[in-house]
């Protein structure tokens, strides 16, 4: 499949949720190992062109991996959640 199918496809699935917010996350490390880092970011509006409301970022441990950080983006977000319809989407 082509990145611009995949894009398209990812987009329709984002729209079809019909949420008031969308959160999107990441978590990552250097190499897989080091340096890691976690990132959240509220959207509203249609997804191709998101109006960002929000964003956060930490470092985090110094030796890890990224399935470590990819939880602490999720907890970032989830401190956000309030009484509205979110969609939270995350890469792993």
């Amino acid at each position: 499949m082509e990145p611009s199918s995949i894009l398209n496809e990812v987009l329709r699935v984002i729209r079809r949720q019909e949420a008031d917010l969308v959160i999107y996350t990441d978590g990552s490390a250097s190499d897989g190992m080091r340096n890691g880092g976690a990132a959240v970011m509220m959207t509203q509006g249609d997804p191709a062109l998101p109006e960002v409301i929000c964003t956060d970022r930490h470092r985090c441990s110094a030796y890890t991996s990224s399935f470590e950080e990819e939880p602490e983006a999720m907890k970032m977000a989830l401190n956000w959640l309030i009484t509205v319809a979110v969609l939270i989407c995350t890469d792993s």
